[in-house]
This record gives C-alpha cells, structure tokens and sequence, in this order.
C-alpha cells in the first residue's frame, strides 16, 4: 500500500456517513406528506415483513410521498395513539413525523421507540430505521440481521455499515461482501465505505475492483464516494498515486457540488502542490471559507495556514482562535494543537511532519 500523506484532514467517520447518506427511507421521512384522513384506514393488518411491499402499503394507503409535509400536529398524535399490532403503519408514519420534524418538534428518541414498537409487532421497516436511528451499534446488527437474512436488501447495506464501525477484523469478510454487493446494485452511498475498507484493511486483491466501483458511484454524484476515490489517488491507499486526478474530483465535489470535505482536501493540494500549481495562499483561502461555513477540519487547516504562514506571516496566536473553532466543531486536531500552543504561551511549537 502506497505512503500515507499527513494532512490533518480528520478521517471521515463511517457512523456519521451512514446518517448523512442518502438512505431511501431517511430521506422520504424529510417532508413527507403521510397519514391518512381522520379516523385512519380500516384496522386489519396490513402485510408486514418485507420492506419493499410495506413502503408500497404505505405509500398507496397511507399517502407517502416525497417533496411535502402537510401534516399537522394533531394528525401525528391521532397516529401515535392509532399504533398497535393491527396498526403498525400508523407506528412508523408518526415515527417518521418525530423524526423528520414534520407537524411536531423534531423528537428522535420517541421516533426510535415508534420504529422499535412496529419492529416487534413484525415490521420489517420499523426494524431498519430503528437501527438507522439507534446510537448502540450491537442493537443496529441484531436488529438487520434478520430482516437481511430474509431477502430484504434494504437491510443488508446498514449491515455492512454496522459491522465495519464495530471494527472487528472477524466482520471485515463480511461487512464487504454486503457493502461490494450494495454498491454494485447501484445504491451509492455504501461504496464509499466499501473503500473505506478495503483501504483500512489494505485488502490489495480487492484495490482495482474497488477503485472502479467508487468512479462509478462518483460518475453517479455520489459526492462521498468521489472524495474516497480522490484521498486514495491522492495517498496511493488503492495501489495508485495521481494527483492530478485526485484534484480534479476535489474541485468538481467542492465547486459543483459543494461538498465541504473534498474542498478542504483541495486546499491541501493547493498548500503542497500535489495536482495542481503550489499555491498556500489559494489553500488558505478555501480553509478559511470552508471553516466558516462550519467544518471543523478545514477550521484546523486555516490554523495551520496562519500558524506556519501558508499564504501570509506565520502567527501562532493568531491560529490558535481557528484551532479553537476546529475543536468545537469536532476536530480532534484542532483540540490536540490548540492544548500545545496554550501548554507553550502561544509560542512557536515545532509543527508536526508532513
């Protein structure tokens, strides 16, 4: 495997990927329209068990649909309080109300106990949004394990997330098989963290199957999937180093579609000229848009740029109110460097090596 290139770009965390991903169902539970007229659908139970029949249910018979919400408040308590056994649609529509804030205050936890209720009363649906929304990543697997092994797909992809954030070397077979096959069934946004890895594992059989799997998802505007490729061409993580390449995914995730970490990884590039011309200032400059737009890594860079003067006059003090910022937004660098200039008087500390 090709040399790692320090950057102080924080590594990006699978979890997080997960629930920002365009996840089918998450992103249907952003403005939907759901639920059906006062006094609700007849209380025979509907088909539940397979994921796809169950959002086709919904769909037809309880008005699901993308792009609106006219729900009020009243309607999401009239189906939280409907919710039972012969009624588990009207279990997860109010957990989706909750959890996309749509007629109600956004309440995530009563949405995660609604997802869980039309778990147990048999909805395979509930079962993987419950572990899409759950925090405890041993409850996620147990939970997809199931509706997976039954043919559901829709569960199978979560799964492979799961197992590679818990990080044991015995799930990596298998997390990657779940994530290869999702990926290359077209669903995007598992083939970033398919190459996430395949590089964390240094899997090198899998590095050139892998590479064109993740151009494909970026020729789709997976934009996650682009930045992998590109840190990988950048680092040579998949058996390949091209700069030039890496750059121009970076510019075309950050400036068509404004994707924060790949234009904070440009900035990179531009400081150490790797793909495009040197240029700290250009660096800089990206940094500091990127910070104030709210991204913590790119915060820790814009400290660097002042500190070691990429762009303008070294300033240590200066940088440590970016380091600062960096930190609040969750950079652990920013944390890590702001703790030594304090610990030396926001003097001049060696910086760390490229």
């Amino acid at each position: 495997m090709g040399a790692s290139v320090r950057t102080g770009r924080m590594p990006r965390t699978p979890e997080l990927k997960l629930k920002s991903s365009r996840l089918w169902m998450l992103a249907l539970a952003v403005g939907v329209g759901c639920g059906p007229a006062k006094g609700g659908p007849p209380a025979k139970a509907p088909r539940a068990g397979v994921v796809k029949e169950e959002i086709a249910l919904l769909k037809r018979e309880y008005g699901w649909k993308e792009g609106e919400c006219n729900r009020t408040a009243e309607d999401v308590v009239d189906m939280q309080r409907r919710c039972s056994e012969t009624r588990w649609p009207e279990c997860v529509s109010a957990a989706v109300m909750y959890h996309s804030g749509c007629g109600v205050a956004q309440d995530v936890a009563l949405a995660e106990s609604l997802y869980q209720r039309s778990c147990d009363f048999g909805s395979a649906l509930g079962c993987v949004l419950v572990a899409i929304t759950t925090q405890d990543t041993e409850r996620s697997i147990v939970l997809l394990e199931k509706p997976c092994a039954q043919g559901n797909s829709e569960a199978c992809g979560p799964l492979g997330v799961k197992l590679f954030n818990r990080g044991r070397e015995a799930d990596v077979a298998r997390a990657r098989d779940l994530l290869d096959k999702a990926c290359r069934n077209d669903e995007f946004q598992y083939c970033a963290t398919l190459g996430e890895l395949i590089v964390k594992w240094d899997i090198e059989p899998s590095f050139e199957a892998t590479r064109s799997l993740l151009d494909h998802a970026c020729g789709a505007q997976d934009t996650e999937s682009c930045h992998v490729l590109a840190t990988a061409l950048e680092e040579g993580s998949l058996g390949t180093v091209d700069f030039q390449r890496a750059a121009e995914l970076n510019w075309t995730s950050c400036r068509q579609f404004n994707h924060l970490p790949s234009c904070n990884s440009l900035g990179y590039m531009h400081v150490f000229g790797r793909g495009v011309k040197t240029d700290p200032l250009a660096g800089a400059q990206l940094f500091y848009e990127v910070c104030s737009r709210g991204y913590g890594p790119a915060c820790y860079g814009m400290g660097e740029a002042t500190e070691r003067g990429w762009g303008g006059p070294a300033n240590p003090s200066k940088a440590l109110p970016f380091y600062d910022r960096g930190c609040e937004l969750g950079s652990e660098y920013g944390c890590m460097r702001a703790q030594q200039l304090r610990a030396a008087g926001n003097g001049v500390v060696a910086p760390a090596e490229n």
